[in-house]
This record gives C-alpha cells, structure tokens and sequence, in this order.
C-alpha cells in the first residue's frame, strides 16, 4: 500500500530577548499551533488515504458475491408468449367447389422451470465466503499499515519539534555564557581568548538551530 503522507504542526515555544550585538541575530519564528491530535489524524487519514480506500471498496462487490452464490441455489424461470394471425380466405376442392375460411387470431403460452444443481453452485457459497474473509483481512492489514504509518510521523513531528526547542534552548544558554564572559573580560577575571571561545560555541549553537 502506498505510504500516506500526513503533515502536522505543533506548538513550539520561543525564547524571547535580544542577542549580543556581535552575534548573529536569528529572528524569532512565530509559534505554531497543533491543529490535529493523534486520533484525529488517523481518522483523517482512514478518510482520504487513496490506498486505503482502494482496499477498502472491496469489501462490497466481496459481500455481493457471497449473496449471488446463495442465489444460485434457487431455480430459474422463463415465461414466453406468442400471438399468430390468419386473414380471411377460400380454399378450392376438386372442380369448383370452394369453401370460406373465417380469419383466425391464435396466441401461445410457455412457462419454463430450470434447477440447477452441480458442484460448482454448491461449492460457491463457501468459496465467496473464503474470498470476502481474505478480503477482510487486507482492510484489517492495510488499516494496521495505515496507522503505523500515522504514528511513526505523528512522532517524528513530536520529535523534531522538540529537538528544535532545545537547540533553541542551547542557543540562549551560550548568549548568557557569551555575554557572562565578556563582562568578565571588562573587570579583568576573563582573557580575550575565553571571549572568543564563547562566541564559536555560540555560533556553532546558531547554525544547528538553522
């Protein structure tokens, strides 16, 4: 079955404040909010997911067979009619003796019954049912698939959204280092050095967060 591709978007807490002016400065990005829970997104994804809708219209024509094999087992029957016109005439004996002939309107009536009854017909039934509870079982299997897939991107999102807060996170954190050490450098308690680490640690946090 084709993978289902579902978008979520999720709240992500920002950090406020400003950055030292000699470090780049990442503009702030506006919060997302969720929009759609686990189980509302599985019932969105049961409702649109081609692949599984495709399965899942089986199901009827399956149900169908099974009635149509049952239905077998009833006999058949035909009816058919006719209707037959003969205009009036004369009809000729030996010399010339004739003789009228009225017309005539005639109709016919036939009822036909028909059982029929071989293995194919008794095993039908069974082998209709066999089919529907094979196709059963792909709905089952294609919603198991389906809601895997959900799940593993639902997480996936839930993830990510909170790797990206705690990048965010990191990045505040080395500003207060970096602006803690220049303060230091100000009093004399840091060296120019310690300055300069800090602010590679704080741009190595800023490029991971983009």
């Amino acid at each position: 079955m084709r993978r289902w591709q579902l978008s979520f978007a999720l709240v992500i807490a920002l950090p406020g404040g400003a950055l030292a002016q000699d470090t780049l400065v990442i503009p702030e990005r506006p919060p997302v909010l969720a929009t759609l829970a686990l189980a509302e997104a599985m019932a969105e994804a049961r409702a649109n997911s081609p692949g599984y809708r495709q399965v899942l219209n089986d199901a009827s024509p399956a149900s169908w067979a099974v009635r149509n094999a049952w239905g077998s087992f009833l006999p058949s029957a035909s009816v058919s009619s006719g209707i037959g016109y003969t205009g009036t005439g004369s009809s000729r004996f030996g010399g010339n003796l004739t003789n009228a002939t009225p017309s005539i309107l005639s109709s016919s009536y036939t009822v036909g019954r028909q059982w029929q009854l071989d293995g194919s017909v008794i095993s039908g039934p069974g082998l209709q049912k066999a089919n529907r509870r094979a196709v059963e079982e792909d709905i089952n299997n294609a919603g198991v698939m389906l809601e895997n897939d959900i799940t593993d991107q639902y997480l996936a999102a839930l993830q990510a959204a909170a790797q990206v807060e705690v990048a965010r996170q990191q990045v505040t954190r080395n500003r207060v280092f970096l602006e803690l050490a220049q303060a230091r450098l100000a009093v004399g308690q840091a060296t120019l050095l310690d300055v300069r680490q800090a602010e590679v640690t704080q741009g190595q946090s800023e490029v991971a967060l983009l």
